[in-house]
């Protein structure tokens, strides 16, 4: 047998980290975020905790310090679900309390959602739905500026 060889065991366990680890690789690109961690640095850093990471409340997610920056060992620690949203909701504080500072306002919006509309057409571009109805729905959409041609997605 040769040294290097995987028992089929550990084959099948380091499938799985590294199906992970390219998953949360992608994950973090997907949002934008840099990535700095080799696989072998990701599994070191997990240690005996690899099995418990996860999104359950009492599993244990990779955290970047202040959600910002690129994973690389030197910003990112072990935290709970909870410790993550308790940490982003500390830094939506602190930027909207920095707009405030620097003479922005901040009021929520709470203005109604304009009605969208879509109309059914056949393959010429000619409108299914019964009559009224398409004008009621159009003249609504005009109301609210959100009227398009026939045959578009709105």
């Amino acid at each position: 047998m040769r040294p290097n060889f995987l028992s089929y065991r550990n084959r099948l366990m380091f499938n799985k980290y590294h199906k992970a680890y390219q998953a949360q690789k992608s994950s973090a690109r997907s949002r934008r975020i840099e990535w700095n961690l080799t696989f072998r640095e990701w599994r070191e850093w997990w240690g005996t905790d690899i099995d418990n990471r996860g999104r359950g409340a009492d599993q244990l997610q990779m955290q970047r310090f202040n959600d910002s920056g690129p994973y690389a060992l030197w910003n990112i620690s072990k935290g709970t679900p909870a410790q993550n949203v308790a940490t982003a909701d500390e830094q939506r504080k602190i930027k909207r309390q920095a707009l405030i500072d620097n003479g922005y306002t901040w009021e929520p919006c709470r203005s109604p959602t304009p009605p969208a509309i879509s109309i059914n057409v056949d393959i010429h571009g000619n409108a299914i739905e019964p009559e009224e109805e398409m004008e009621e729905s159009w003249q609504g959409a005009q109301e609210y500026g959100r009227a398009k041609p026939l045959g578009q997605w709105i």
